[in-house]
């Protein structure tokens, strides 16, 4: 599959998400999560201690400034650290990525979701298997869909390995 492809199917299926599942995103005032405040009382509650796991459906990056790009996939787990009227802190625990065929392992990181869960943002650090190299990677969020219950998130990631930059960008499926 070319890469244009792939990265055709990615946007494809994220507007597609998006137009069938209107009538569910406006039905939900958020991921399923209960504001400190109580704005969405027939959500979850996420309290202090509560994990929960972003899971890539699909996936594509792209070289900056170059016209190289393929697949990506990864997980990231996420703890929530701290509950504030305004949002949340969370710990990025665990997790992977993987970017044109090299796998990255998730050792540690910090992120900020909003009161709804709609979005967030943090940065986290990675490894590869036998190095002692750790990049860091900015990370962005925006939920895009609720569908049955069950949240997904458009996620963007923007690492830099050596003199190479990857912008990422995963749908994931949110878990507790």
């Amino acid at each position: 599959m070319s890469k244009l492809v792939l990265l055709g199917l990615v946007l494809a299926v994220t507007v597609g998400l998006g137009v069938a599942s209107w009538p569910t995103i406006t039905a939900q005032t958020s991921l399923g999560i209960t504001s400190v405040g109580g704005a969405n009382s027939g959500g979850k509650t996420l309290t202090s201690g509560v994990s929960f796991t972003l899971t890539s459906l699909a996936g594509g990056y792209r070289v900056v400034g170059g016209e190289v790009n393929g697949s990506a996939s990864g997980a990231l787990t996420l703890l929530v650290t701290g509950v504030f009227h305004n949002g949340y802190t969370l710990s990025i625990t665990g997790g992977s990525l993987v970017v044109g065929g090299q796998t990255y392992s998730v050792t540690s990181g910090e992120a900020q979701l909003g009161v709804h869960g709609r979005y967030l943002s943090g940065q986290c650090t990675l490894t590869t298997a036998g190095s002692q190299a750790e990049y860091t990677v900015l990370l962005a969020a925006k939920r895009v869909a609720g569908i049955n219950g069950t949240p997904y998130y458009t996620v963007h990631l923007d690492l830099v390995v050596g003199q190479t930059e990857y912008l990422v960008t995963l749908l994931a499926q949110a878990q507790q």
